[in-house]
């Protein structure tokens, strides 16, 4: 039975997972309710622009090996979801330093076009 999970593949499946749910809550953006004008609903640009950056938490991912850690992440391609999501990679960072102490998180940065990652190591 090699597809069971062993002990310690288990107990990195699971910092993985809590990992990238605990990222995914952090950088979530809280959007207004669109006021409606009868059955229809109005949002704004602002609005739009934070529902496109959420979209893209879906993408977010923390890998957690015995060794190392990897966080992948693809932002919208919207300059302005771009930008608001950017500004959270430091504090990003910060979080999952503290988050997962045995890991050291490097700076999160451009690995291809819309694709960001960032490395951390095992001390």
């Amino acid at each position: 039975m090699s597809w069971l999970l062993t002990g310690k593949s288990f107990r990195y499946l699971t910092l993985s997972l809590l990992a990238t749910f605990f990222a995914r809550r952090f950088c979530h953006l809280e959007t207004k309710q669109s006021f409606s004008l009868e059955n229809e609903s109005v949002s704004t640009p602002s609005q739009s622009i934070r529902r496109r950056a959420n979209r893209s938490l879906y993408t977010l991912n923390v890998t957690v090996l015995p060794e190392e850690a990897y966080l992948t992440w693809h932002l919208p391609s919207s300059y302005e979801s771009q930008v608001l999501m950017s500004r959270l990679f430091p504090y990003l960072k910060m979080a999952l330093n503290n988050r997962l102490p045995h890991y050291v998180f490097n700076d999160i940065t451009v690995i291809k076009g819309n694709y960001y990652g960032a490395r951390a190591v095992h001390h």
